[in-house]
């Protein structure tokens, strides 16, 4: 009765052997074929990763590439830039004084045409005042003549030239008066517009040398590398204040047109008043001769 139990076991024990390995061989397979298959997405996964993270570094190196790239062209454009606005300062530079220097010229000239006008309108005025008086000596010597005539007598005679005497020197102090008078007028016109111009070219240079230094510390500046725009809003406020500064002087010039019309009343009156004694010199002179004459 043992041994048939015994020959049970050992059949049953290969029973389930065999069992197991027909049921659990496939599940084994499946589970060593799922690990496999991890194993190879892990390692697909991987490559897929090395594979982003390649292209990732090449988009980067790419990007950097750009920017550098485009760093370069900036400082490039920049540079090309200032060089641009050096040019600029340079040709502006020279168109500026050209400028100026035809200006001056112009002033110059212009200055040279109203004197010749002015001189012009003295020698005019000298000329009719010469003419004035050689008329006024001709009718005087008519007038000594018809006097002569009359004097009959010693002392008529002594009385006619008595009166040409004192009205001869009554005309040359009255000529002299107004002689002085318009000089003195002159030489004080003279002396303003002098004193004018003189101040005029003196702002005028200051207001070029400016400006030129200006110019030249803008160039300077750009050639250095400064910002064009600093550069460009440093000389433009540098012209502007010496602008500023050239009109200011050029206001207080202006007093000219102030003081001549002082100077012509000075005048005035030294002329009104030479022909006021002139006039009370030869009314006593006329007086005295009709008396003589009529003795």
């Amino acid at each position: 009765m043992m041994k048939i139990n015994s020959k049970k076991s050992i059949v049953f024990v290969l029973s389930l052997s065999i069992l197991q390995s027909v049921v659990l061989s496939p599940i084994a397979y499946a589970v060593e074929a799922e690990t496999v298959d991890a194993d190879a997405r892990a390692l697909r996964m991987k490559e897929i990763q090395e594979a982003r993270d390649a292209r990732m570094e090449g988009r980067k190196a790419t990007v950097e590439a750009f920017k550098e790239e485009r760093k370069a062209n900036m400082e490039e454009r920049k540079t090309e830039r200032q060089a641009a606005s050096c040019e600029r300062m340079t040709t502006m530079r020279n168109d500026h004084f050209e400028k100026l220097s035809e200006k001056k010229e112009i002033f110059a000239q212009n200055r040279e045409d109203k004197m010749g006008i002015f001189e012009e309108k003295r020698g005019n005025h000298d000329a009719k005042l010469n003419n004035d008086r050689i008329k006024q000596d001709e009718r005087r010597n008519e007038m000594y003549m018809k006097l002569e005539e009359l004097a009959k007598t010693d002392a008529q005679k002594a009385a006619v030239v008595a009166f040409q005497k004192t009205v001869d020197e009554a005309v040359t102090v009255r000529r002299n008066a107004v002689s002085d008078a318009i000089d003195s007028f002159r030489d004080e016109v003279d002396k303003l517009i002098s004193s004018k111009k003189m101040n005029v070219e003196g702002a005028v240079d200051t207001f070029q040398s400016t400006v030129k230094a200006a110019l030249e510390k803008a160039k300077t500046d750009c050639a250095n590398g400064t910002d064009p725009k600093t550069v460009r809003d440093t000389l433009a406020s540098s012209i502007k204040d010496a602008r500023e500064k050239l009109q200011e002087s050029r206001k207080s010039f202006e007093g000219l047109g102030d003081s001549v019309p002082a100077l012509a009343a000075t005048k005035k009156t030294a002329i009104d008043k030479a022909m006021t004694d002139f006039k009370a010199t030869m009314e006593k002179a006329r007086t005295d001769l009709k008396a003589a004459l009529k003795q």
